[in-house]
């Protein structure tokens, strides 16, 4: 199973909470005060992240009128601030009018709805909020998921969080993703204590998925939230980086320095989007900043950079190499607009990738972002001097140049306070799954000791794969087992299944443009000697035929899982034969380490 796709559960009920709901038979409703339970998790919880409560968390059960209208009356403002903030921040950068840059977003932002939630934590009362009543069929573990990530929240407020000030969408973006990121480190935490998980690798896994390239294909890779995914790039992200971006920040902070860690970013929060897609710059306090053009300062951002090119290659132009050079060597950006002028100063790493030729790449990416805007390149006029870029956009003709040259010529302030931590170390899918080593193959005939697995292999040849207990091909023919030491979920097998696809055929050179990561497929159970599991099969791009497997073993806590792919008729007659001849243990070996 892929550890991109099986680390995804923490993150993905939050991925999900704004999809529309689709119509769906009224929930059959337990009138069980589950509530009851929270005193003893914010005990736990406490414990956990080392954050003494000084008082006892209010919890208030609500029915679901009044839960709702409490949500609205107390979160949903604050929601709409921000998205006011960023209409406000894009239109002074563009020129844009805000009533229009408003009309023309205000549709998107009504489409992403909130799906009904279980809780939320109010920083303003200072209390925990629930719905009285819950659906009988709910998963037991997102309940707990989403409960721990709202106790969360309450250990922030006895930091003292709901006293900070954001003063610009940059800021308030950033913020809120700290808040949201360190509330699911508490569940994950959380999380694995329950499931018996050391936490090192239970806070490993939830790095790997995030470790994407952009929350598009995180949120692909899930396939649970299309109206999101489908939403322009301004509101995708608005809802998404603070849970995935915040959620990638808080772990990596974890793994490099623990608790201790991860509580001094509450107590001494980024205030710009940067640190949360790199933040050993952050930690390390090298990131230089620009003098300000302004007063008060104005900066547009890694994230709405981001944003904008990305809205460019969602037109149909793919800017994908530009925007991971953005990411990577972004480190400040100062901008002043004076009517239809519009003063604009970006630094670039020198030492970032690429760097025989930094001030061009900055200047070609300042250009770049210009185009997006659709500003007259006969209106604009770029300069650049040690990696900082200049440009002026509109004024007078004559001035252009020699103002773009003075704003490339911006002074640094001096960069900011180193702050206490190790290196982060890149994810890595040892530290988050044990590794069950391979098998050996012996006249047809393969083993694996430590798994209790057995399969008659006749005309298979093994490739080496690490990421895979047994890889075997034969004309027309490829299957994959994999062994994950983590309690299966419906919510991941279309995921596993889709990410492994996509990385077979476009290694195989079948499929260049990749795998649709968010494809359904039709699960149904399946009954072996040894386990009772789930399976799906069909056929896609003409006699390609899929089938895969999804066995738990020791005792639920983990999953063997089989993928198989034929080509055409007798690449699947391989393939059933060598299905059909597999054996295991539901108790192997390995589940006792």
């Amino acid at each position: 199973m892929s550890s991109r796709s099986t680390a995804l559960l923490p993150l993905l009920f939050l991925a999900c909470a704004h999809e529309r709901p689709q119509p769906v038979a009224p929930p059959v409703l337990t009138t069980a005060p589950w509530h009851t339970e929270l005193a003893a998790l914010t005990t736990e919880a406490s414990t956990a992240r080392a954050i003494p409560l000084t008082h006892a968390v209010k919890v208030l059960p609500l029915d679901d009128a009044a839960f709702d209208a409490e949500y609205e009356r107390t979160q949903a403002p604050p929601l709409r601030a921000l998205q006011a903030e960023l209409e406000a921040a894009l239109a002074d950068f563009t020129g844009t009018e805000v009533s229009a840059l408003h009309t023309a977003l205000a549709p998107r932002w009504s489409e992403v709805h909130p799906l009904p939630r279980l809780a939320f934590y109010d920083l303003t009362t200072h209390q925990l909020v629930v719905r009285r009543m819950l659906p009988t069929d709910l998963d037991p573990r997102l309940r707990f998921l989403t409960l721990a990530h709202e106790v969360g929240h309450a250990l922030q407020d006895e930091l003292g969080v709901a006293a900070w000030k954001p003063a610009s969408f940059e800021e308030s973006i950033t913020q809120r993703a700290v808040l949201e990121g360190d509330a699911q480190l508490t569940a994950t935490l959380l999380d694995a204590a329950r499931q018996g998980t050391p936490l090192p690798r239970a806070v490993e896994r939830t790095r790997l998925p995030l470790g994407l390239p952009g929350t598009a294909q995180v949120l692909e890779l899930s396939g649970l939230s299309p109206k999101v995914l489908e939403a322009p790039p301004v509101v995708r992200e608005l809802h998404l980086f603070p849970w995935i971006h915040g959620q990638r920040f808080s772990a990596d902070l974890y793994q490099a320095g623990g608790l201790s860690l991860a509580r001094h970013a509450l107590e001494h929060p980024p205030t710009r989007t940067d640190a949360l897609y790199a933040p050993q710059r952050w930690l390390d306090g090298t990131a230089p900043a620009l003098q300000p053009l302004a007063d008060p300062p104005q900066r547009i951002g890694l994230l709405l950079l981001r944003t904008i090119l990305e809205q460019c290659q969602s037109d149909g132009r793919s800017l994908t190499p530009v925007i991971d050079w953005v990411e990577a060597s972004y480190l400040d950006d100062s901008y002043r607009r004076v009517g239809r002028t519009l003063s604009w100063a970006a630094d670039w790493d020198q030492n970032g990738p690429l760097t025989e030729a930094p001030g061009a790449l900055g200047t070609a990416v300042v250009r770049t972002v210009l185009k997006c805007l659709n500003l007259s390149p006969e209106d604009t006029k770029v300069a650049s001097r040690e990696g900082v870029v200049g440009a002026v956009i509109g004024g007078p003709g004559a001035d252009r140049e020699r103002l773009a040259t003075t704003i490339s010529r911006t002074p640094h302030l001096d960069a900011s306070a180193a702050h206490p931590g190790r290196p982060i170390p890149p994810p890595s899918q040892d530290v988050a799954f044990r590794s069950a080593g391979h098998g050996v193959l012996t006249d047809a005939q393969w083993v694996h000791t430590k798994l209790g697995l057995s399969m008659a292999l006749p005309g298979g040849k093994v490739a080496d794969n690490e990421a895979a207990v047994l890889t075997v091909t034969a004309p027309g023919a490829a299957m994959f087992v994999m062994f994950v030491d983590q309690p299966p979920t419906t919510m991941g097998d279309d995921g596993f299944v889709n990410a492994l696809l996509d990385g077979f055929l476009k290694s195989s050179q079948l499929a260049p443009e990749g795998f649709p990561l968010s494809t359904r497929h039709p699960w149904s159970p399946t009954k072996l000697a040894w386990t009772s599991g789930r399976e799906t099969h069909g056929e896609f791009e003409g006699p390609t035929a899929l089938h895969a497997m999804v066995l738990p073993v020791c005792d639920g806590k983990a999953s063997v899982n089989v993928v198989s792919l034929g080509f055409g008729p007798s690449g699947q007659r391989v393939l059933e034969a060598w299905r059909s001849s597999l054996k295991g243990e539901h108790n192997p070996k390995v589940c006792s380490e």
